[in-house]
């Protein structure tokens, strides 16, 4: 069994395009929303959504749990707020929290592996079986940037390329690709938590890291292995950046 588990904030309440759609996947899985409130009218409103979610209208009749919670932070959703640039490490605070409860939920429900979907991503109906026959500890499908980006992979330190399988696909080791679109292993999240700060990757020892590459780099560290990308999985990332976002983040061709 699949744990899918997805995340959501107050502050991309607009972007849950993806949650609909998690009913309608290939395999034996089971559904998590986890959702961080700060305005109870909020909470409510997406407690209605997922109840309407896994309601009469599930196709498959496909189990899901929510987990609404909600904290306070002296910094605040500072991340990409104009005119500063630096990633600000305290907006990770609650990200790291709602991932590790993800993997709470997984372990709890005696999954072998749990697949990261972002409310903003809607994936293709296959995603599961696709990327369980890749055969690694870490594999991902392939997404673009939202909006102005959509033209940019989340495809960061590429390290080579090659092609598997009957009828082949392409596969790209990477140092790491987005968590919010990448299966994992019970192997993995049995031994390591999502955590933010330095990355650690061999030369780069104090470089400041998203939870993604932070995570990755410690499967790296404990396991020696790098996370794949499946190309030909792609999810569709929904959305345009705010006013007030900003990225560095170059479009490919």
């Amino acid at each position: 069994m699949i744990a899918v588990c997805t995340l959501g904030c107050d502050r991309k309440i607009d972007r849950l395009f993806g949650w609909p759609h998690l009913t309608n996947l290939s395999g034996d899985y089971r559904l998590y929303y986890n959702f961080e409130f700060s305005n109870p009218e909020t909470a409510r409103q997406v407690a209605q959504q997922v109840e309407e979610i896994l309601g009469p209208g599930n196709p498959r009749g496909i189990q899901g749990n929510l987990d609404l919670w909600s904290w306070r932070t002296a910094v605040g959703p500072s991340w990409r707020r104009l005119p500063g640039f630096d990633q600000d490490q305290a907006r990770l605070a609650p990200i790291v929290c709602a991932r590790n409860m993800c993997i709470d939920f997984a372990m709890q429900t005696g999954a072998s592996h749990l697949l990261f979907i972002d409310g903003d991503i809607v994936p293709p109906p296959d995603i599961i079986p696709k990327l369980l026959a890749v055969n690694r500890s870490a594999v991902g499908g392939l997404v673009y940037g939202r909006g102005v980006h959509a033209r940019c992979p989340y495809i960061f330190g590429e390290r080579r390329r090659w092609t598997e399988g009957e009828p082949s696909y392409t596969l790209v080791e990477v140092e790491n690709g987005s968590i919010g679109f990448t299966m994992f292993s019970r192997k993995l999240f049995d031994a390591i938590r999502v955590r933010w700060g330095t990355a650690g990757f061999p030369g780069k020892p104090d470089e400041m890291s998203s939870e993604d590459r932070a995570f990755q780099a410690d499967v790296v560290a404990k396991f020696g292995e790098w996370m794949c990308i499946r190309t030909d999985v792609v999810g569709k990332h929904l959305g345009d950046l705010k006013a007030n976002e900003i990225s560095s983040m170059t479009p490919v061709g």
